[in-house]
């Protein structure tokens, strides 16, 4: 799936554009937590990607992960 530069977004912005506490979504990039494979499989899908230390997500992972 294709998505425009307005639908990617930063862990805050997904926080705020969903309405998902900013703590719980952060936890979801922690290989501690949700394990390496799961983190490199969205990566693999294209649902995340990392630049630099920042997180950009898509739409398609917070319906996937949050159902929303």
């Amino acid at each position: 799936m294709k998505y425009e530069l307005k639908d990617i977004m930063t862990i805050v912005e997904a926080s705020e554009r969903y309405n998902v506490n900013l703590e719980t979504l952060k936890c979801k990039f922690k290989p501690s937590i949700v394990g390496q494979t799961k983190i490199d499989l969205w990566k693999r899908e294209g649902l995340i990607k990392q630049s630099g230390k920042t997180w950009l997500i898509t739409p398609q992972f917070m319906y996937e992960v949050f159902g929303v």
